[in-house]
């Protein structure tokens, strides 16, 4: 039985005893009533005094007992307010830890709802939250007479930046273009990072397109200005892409394709020069609809494999023995016959099939090399430009003892081009891809040598075989400060016993190659790049 339930039986039990006094008072007036008319006066006052003497004698232990009930009535009272108050007190404070404790969830709520639409790097909106406000802007754009736009940027070789300065300079660059975004847009604006160092600003409510050109003149302006970053001085260069979108030419779903055509204009942008912004045009559309056709078409030829290896030789200027043959992809297209590689590599790159057109390619020149070492032709290697990226992979040269053992070719029948641009990465993965393949047998030359920056000292640690001079300076010869250059890049090969190899494109240029002992030569005059059935009646030919 709990507190309150004895409390209301002691008052039922009061309310009993009251009633059974009064039941005790009418008795007694009852009976000297009786007595009265029945016994004589002696003996009334005697039988009344008895009776008087019990009815108080019950009445007085009424009385103990509803004393006794008062005094427990107050006892349970008293117990019950003290559990009032405690339990008051109980309540009090389980409501402010339940008042905290929604407080920190609801801060805890509104963190995560920022999160979830912000990139934490920088603070500035993030994809998701992107999309959302640039969906509104199109809804906002269609109420109104005013116009929007869209900025599209990224940061011109970022990549490069984090490869040689590590990612903590690279996440304070990011922070640092954040920061220049944030300064210069305005509070209706929004500001967004959309991974890696691509950006974005929404405008909405401008009166002309060239309010976005204002903006973007600002940004451009501000990166340009060389910043320090962690001890780093560096020059952010980008380019910007404007789409502009107004109530009269869109509609509510059309918010994807204006990001589409900023993206355009930014790679426009990119490809005039860089560092200056474009407005997109219907031009663009035109050009990436041509991109996306070449692109589908690559990835069809690549199935029905339409890439095929040219061979063009590199004789021996003494004798005229060929040392090598060089390998350059062509495309033969179904429509418009065998493409030049310069005429469809790029839109390769774009599309991210390059290298599988080149491990196409090389597969097919291993091929015919090995059908032409059976035959005993004499065609020394075949050599191949390989792409930077590649060196840095730790699988390609498992890759390339595959394809050699698959064609039961030995690696002393390949050479491999690299640029100069690979020698000045400085990196650890391209310096042991390269032991590597000399290791193997492997032949390593530097293409198209023009002694830039740092050069000369990777020549040393590197493992080169031989340096390529390219026709971009062979074709100066006779300008005294490009025979000085040439001399003295012929002068590095020989007194670090590397084989000098020269582009060269008229007989004159050939002699004064060989008057600085150049060994090679490569020259379209003596030998085109000739297809796999040409080149074997070439070598037949030349044995």
């Amino acid at each position: 039985m709990n507190d309150q339930e004895r409390i209301i039986a002691l008052e039922r039990k009061i309310v009993s005893l009251e009633k059974t006094n009064q039941a005790l008072m009418d008795r007694v007036e009852r009976t000297t009533a009786s007595a009265a008319s029945s016994y004589s006066l002696f003996e009334y006052n005697l039988a009344l005094q008895h009776e008087v003497e019990e009815q108080t004698h019950e009445l007085q232990e009424r009385n103990d007992q509803l004393q006794q009930a008062l005094e427990k009535l107050q006892q349970a009272t008293d117990y019950l307010e003290i559990r009032i108050a405690e339990r008051t007190r109980e309540l009090s404070e389980a409501n402010r830890s339940l008042s905290a404790e929604i407080e920190i969830r609801r801060i805890a709520e509104e963190k995560a709802q920022y999160l979830a639409g912000h990139d934490p790097l920088t603070g500035l909106a993030n994809r998701m939250l992107f999309n959302v406000q640039m969906q509104k802007a199109v809804n906002q754009t269609l109420r109104s007479d005013k116009h929007g736009a869209l900025l599209f940027f990224d940061l011109d070789r970022f990549k490069h930046i984090n490869d040689t300065l590590g990612h903590a300079v690279g996440d304070a660059l990011l922070v640092h273009m954040a920061a220049v975004l944030q300064a210069r847009v305005r509070k209706m604006d929004t500001a967004a990072r959309l991974g890696g160092d691509e950006f974005a600003v929404i405008m909405t409510e401008i009166e002309q397109p060239e309010c976005a050109a204002v903006l973007a003149q600002d940004i451009l302006r501000k990166l340009a200005e060389p910043v320090i970053l962690l001890g780093n001085e560096i020059q952010v260069k980008s380019s910007i892409g404007i789409a502009t979108f107004q109530r009269q030419n869109i509609d509510q779903d059309d918010y994807e394709q204006i990001i589409k055509n900023a993206d355009m204009a930014m790679y426009h942008a990119k490809a005039t020069g860089g560092m200056r912004y474009c407005f997109f045009e219907q031009s663009l559309q035109e050009k990436i609809d041509i991109h996306e056709r070449i692109n589908a078409e690559l990835r069809k030829s690549l199935v029905h494999r339409r890439f095929v290896p040219y061979f063009q030789p590199l004789y021996q200027i003494a004798g005229k023995r060929v040392l090598y043959l060089e390998v350059q992809t062509r495309w033969n297209h179904p429509e418009r016959g065998t493409l030049l590689a310069d005429g469809f590599m790029g839109n390769a790159a774009k599309s991210g099939v390059t290298k599988r057109i080149d491990f196409q390619v090389f597969n097919r020149a291993c091929a015919h090399a090995k059908t032409w070492e059976n035959e005993k032709l004499p065609f020394g290697r075949i050599s191949f430009n390989i792409l930077p990226q590649y060196l840095e992979r730790p699988d390609f040269t498992q890759n390339i003892k595959k394809i050699l053992n698959h064609h039961r070719l030995s690696p002393q029948r390949l050479a491999f081009e690299i640029s100069e641009y690979a020698l000045l990465k400085n990196s650890e993965q391209i310096s042991q891809t390269l032991d590597t393949l000399r290791d193997m047998g492997v032949f390593i030359l530097v293409d198209h040598l023009e002694i830039e920056r740092s050069t000369l000292k990777n020549l040393i640690y590197y493992p080169i075989d031989a340096i390529k001079i390219g026709h971009s300076l062979i074709s100066h010869i006779g300008e005294a400060k490009i025979n000085a250059l040439i001399r003295s890049i012929a002068a590095v090969a020989h007194t670090i016993h590397l084989t000098l190899i020269a582009e060269v494109e008229n007989d004159a240029q050939r002699d004064y190659m060989q008057t600085l002992d150049c060994e090679i030569i490569q020259n379209c005059k003596h030998a085109r790049p000739m297809d796999a059935d040409e080149t074997r009646a070439y070598l037949h030919e030349h044995r």
